[in-house]
């Protein structure tokens, strides 16, 4: 095993043991490194009537791919980061009008884009490229894997906004 591969063998297994923690833990922790409040892009990706999906092993459920929003970073910035990171595949985010979520008791705020593959990927040979994720996923929005609550309220906030509803959603 190169340097690489046992670098992020530890990463994985420090976030595995930082997915044990309970919950209420791993906010403290996460607050206690970041700022007041937690900011991240989120991206819906479609292809063929399902949506893009992954697992972080870190949480328990699966989640839309996406991020921390890095500081100085604007949404748009840091989700094309996450998604080529992650997973390896260029998003165009330019010109969508984004979706928020605002939960004020968790004191976070998650930026939803509607975002489209750009790159000539072959999207169900989309494949994992860090420590942070264990699987990734084309699904129905009618026959979503479980998520946590985090991941059900983007996706509450989708439905929302299908539905004709508002883009933004306050928790």
């Amino acid at each position: 095993m190169n340097d690489y591969g046992r670098a992020a063998a530890l990463r994985q297994g420090a976030l595995r043991s930082f997915g044990r923690f309970p919950k209420p833990l791993r906010r403290l922790i996460t607050r206690a490194l970041s700022p007041s409040w937690m900011a991240g892009a989120v991206a819906l990706i479609e292809w063929d009537g399902r949506w893009l999906m992954v697992d972080p092993v870190y949480r328990e459920g699966w989640t839309l791919p996406g991020g921390l929003i890095d500081r100085g970073e604007t949404p748009a910035e840091a989700i094309k980061r996450e998604l080529v990171e992650e997973l390896g595949i260029d998003v165009d985010v330019d010109g969508v009008e984004p979706w928020i979520l605002m939960d004020s008791a968790m004191r976070r705020i998650d930026v939803v884009f509607h975002a489209t593959i750009v790159t000539d990927v072959d999207p169900s040979s989309i494949t994992i490229r860090t420590p942070e994720l264990g699987a990734a996923g084309w699904f129905s929005p009618d026959d979503l894997p479980e998520t946590d609550r985090e991941a059900g309220d983007v996706i509450s906030l989708i439905k929302q906004v299908r539905a004709g509803g508002s883009r933004m959603l306050v928790r």
